[in-house]
């Protein structure tokens, strides 16, 4: 039976609720062509195992603090649909940061943009378009010590983008407040002693620095989809081997075929300080659909639905049961969607 099946009723509101509110506020919202085919021919519900689909009012029952997002641009896109889940009030939202008011008022869910999770509190120079510093810019300068890649080396990855440098906001000292923290790193490409460093700087950080109690999870990043012009709305693939085959005959873009080696590195970093371990990648990599403009990120409703539920359900593992309902019968679908193969673009 594949993975990925038609969504139950429940799952089909979550995801209805994440349209609306990314239409409404303009956050991340599927373009208007995609949303053309109906809501229930392009949701669709992991069942490898079956995720609980969570009530969201449970969250707020069982949050004690606030809930912090740390990652890239995509991770932007996971901090909207979660606020989306959560009936969230958006106090700012620009591309460097956003927070929305959470469980009526009580509680804050908070996204900064870091790049590679890098831990300073300060950074020098200008906003670069409104999304970040220049992650060399910190204050103090950045050093790994003895054994660790030296500052010339970092500097030399950090700059490695095409003239576009990866970025960072400060993000510690909303630590302090968080009772879920989410991290992620690896869609900005480093070599892998630098992003090992950066990583277990990162975790040993929040480690030290949350409070006690505090889940945290690190979430892995799923590698872009080649060929995503032509399958917007595109049915999944039905096994990770039938993915593979697919990314073999289109290859691979960018430095895409290199996200499941820094999956595993970060993986074992962040198991270490006792981090959960949300895999995104795994379910991601049958998915063809959801990308709006590029063939890395994703617009809402889509993949990222299932991502959140990862990391709520390491949240529940920790804290306490948030579900509704396991595996309800699916919805019937209007129609059925094939599976097209085309070359994608990526935004730079």
């Amino acid at each position: 039976m594949p993975c990925w099946q038609p969504p139950s009723r429940s799952y089909l509101q979550l995801a209805s609720r994440v349209e609306a509110f990314a239409v409404s506020t303009k956050s991340s919202p599927c373009t208007s062509s995609m949303r053309r085919v109906p809501l229930a021919n392009r949701t669709w519900q992991w069942r490898c195992p079956p995720l609980p689909v969570p009530d969201p009012r449970a969250l707020c029952l069982r949050l004690r603090g606030n809930i912090l997002i740390v990652g890239d641009s995509v991770s932007h896109v996971f901090a909207q649909t979660l606020a989306a889940l959560q009936g969230g009030q958006r106090l700012q939202d620009t591309p460097s940061r956003a927070e929305w008011s959470v469980c009526g008022g009580r509680r804050r869910l908070t996204y900064v943009r870091n790049d590679v999770l890098d831990v300073a509190a300060s950074y020098g120079g200008a906003l670069t378009s409104g999304r970040g510093f220049n992650c060399y810019m910190r204050a103090p300068p950045l050093s790994f010590g003895a054994g660790g890649p030296t500052p010339l080396a970092v500097r030399a990855a950090l700059q490695n983008k095409g003239g576009n440098p990866a970025l960072c906001n400060p993000w510690s000292s909303d630590l302090r407040g968080a009772d879920l923290a989410v991290l992620n790193s690896g869609a900005h490409g480093l070599p892998d002693d630098v992003y090992a460093a950066f990583m277990r700087a990162a975790a040993a950080h929040a480690r030290g620095h949350a409070p006690n109690g505090t889940v945290l999870v690190w979430r892995n990043t799923p590698a872009g989809t080649p060929g995503c012009a032509a399958t917007k709305t595109a049915a999944p693939l039905p096994t990770l081997q039938a993915a593979k085959v697919h990314i073999a005959a289109l290859g691979w873009a960018f430095d895409w075929d290199q996200f499941a080696r820094r999956n595993a590195i970060a993986a074992r970093v962040f198991l270490a300080q006792g981090f959960a371990v949300a895999d995104a990648y795994t379910g991601t990599a049958m998915r063809l659909d959801g990308h709006p403009h590029d063939c890395l990120h994703y617009c809402m409703p889509g993949p990222v639905l299932h991502w959140v539920l990862l990391v709520l359900g390491a949240f529940a593992a920790r804290r306490g049961g948030l579900q509704s309902e396991v595996g309800a019968a699916p919805v019937k679908r209007p129609a059925t969607i094939a599976h097209t193969k085309h070359k994608g673009k990526q935004k730079a």
